[in-house]
């Protein structure tokens, strides 16, 4: 059996290149290729860097979970763990979902879009990534939830969370919707200019 000690190391050694690695394409290596290379260099290289980096996360995804689990389980179960648990478990799936997002719908789409060399489509599909890399380093990021709201309606709830939003918030909408969430968040904040 494991100690918490050793799933707490590969929990934090996972996180650390899921989440960490996320930050370095997002911060580092698409602005440098963005700043050196024209696109039909720039997105071949971004979607092959992507799809290895993809690869090497589905395996830090699944060293999360079952790290993460056993530490649950070593604790005494969802019963006796602090409340903040049952708030990363939230996280983490929403995290998951963003990756599962990125790894087998946007990735696949930049990724042929490169093989067609239709430039503004694998242009639209690494912005799309972009997007939701910067959601999953903000979710990454997560530290403490100052106010949880259940509101019905996917675009009231995106309305009423964008008139709350200040700067540095970071705010978690669940939806059914994807890809038309995505577009009123967008409209919206062309609306409004933020």
């Amino acid at each position: 059996m494991w100690t918490y000690p050793t799933l707490l190391l590969v929990h934090l050694l996972a996180t650390t290149f899921w989440v960490g690695g996320m930050a370095v394409m997002h911060l580092c290596v698409r602005p440098a290729a963005v700043a050196t290379l024209a696109p039909p260099q720039r997105l071949p290289l971004m979607a092959d860097a992507l799809r290895r980096f993809v690869r090497g996360v589905a395996v830090a995804v699944v060293a999360v979970w079952l790290s993460g689990l056993g530490m649950i389980e070593v604790a005494g179960g969802m019963a006796v763990v602090l409340r903040h648990v049952h708030l990363m478990l939230a996280l983490g799936l929403a995290m998951t979902l963003v990756y599962a997002l990125v790894a087998h719908q946007w990735l696949p789409r930049l990724t042929a879009a490169v093989a067609r060399q239709d430039w503004p489509a694998a242009g639209a599909a690494l912005s799309r990534i972009r997007m939701l890399v910067a959601v999953h380093i903000g979710l990454g990021e997560a530290r403490r939830a100052r106010e949880v709201n259940e509101i019905y309606g996917e675009f009231k709830a995106i309305d009423t969370a964008m008139d709350k939003l200040q700067a540095g918030d970071l705010c978690l909408i669940l939806v059914d919707q994807v890809e038309e969430a995505i577009a009123h968040i967008a409209a919206r904040v062309a609306r409004d200019g933020a």
